[in-house]
């Protein structure tokens, strides 16, 4: 069952983490940080998520520098979205989020090594082939297939787009190529057996 209540930026002192709620009203207070307009609290899986909604820093940014348009923080159990994720978060970005506040409390964190054998990533042992990350890109995934109905070249190539359009990856073609083979073994493994191109192979 999912509950949750609103808050707008004012009411932080009326909010069940006053402390919570002025710490990201703080960091997002607007510019090339993105402007904090409202917290709220939703239960997933019978965990306590608290969810700030963000005017993002531009259409690729939640804030500067920032890869994609969402964050999060299992241990205090936060995530920020953009106000642009409510209504087009075609690659399951919001579920993403949740998976780490859930990882985080079945100590996914902990785990050290690959997720994916880096032989088969092409020697990627960093970001995203690591444990924390485990959990929420399961969840996407799953939701992207069994919620969304999307095929698995759309789920990867929805994930992509992200790092496609930051200031991080783009351009970048062996990186995104190592991030999209990641995806793709991801899938193949914990979500459906399936084969699946790399579109980087041919570039």
């Amino acid at each position: 069952m999912k509950k949750y209540s609103n808050f707008n930026k004012n009411d932080c002192n009326e909010f069940e983490k006053p402390k919570l709620c002025l710490k990201l009203k703080e960091k997002y207070n607007g510019g090339e940080n993105g402007e904090f307009l409202s917290i709220e609290k939703e239960i997933v899986d019978g965990i306590s998520i608290y969810i700030a909604w963000v005017k993002p820093y531009n259409n690729i940014e939640l804030f500067k520098g920032k890869v994609g348009m969402s964050e999060s923080n299992g241990k205090e159990h936060w995530i920020v979205l953009s106000t642009q994720l409510k209504d087009h978060d075609d690659a399951g970005w919001i579920e993403h989020e949740k998976g780490h506040i859930i990882g985080y409390s079945k100590g996914y964190d902990k785990k050290i090594g690959t997720v994916i054998d880096k032989n088969k990533v092409f020697n990627l042992e960093t970001y995203p082939n690591v444990w924390f990350e485990f959990e929420p890109f399961k969840r996407q995934m799953l939701f992207l297939k069994n919620i969304k109905k999307l095929p698995p070249l759309t789920i990867i190539r929805n994930m992509m787009k992200d790092y496609e359009n930051s200031t991080s990856h783009k351009g970048k073609i062996d990186e995104l190529k190592q991030i999209e083979q990641f995806f793709i073994e991801f899938y193949k493994e914990y979500v459906e057996d399936v084969d699946i191109n790399n579109k980087y192979n041919k570039k």
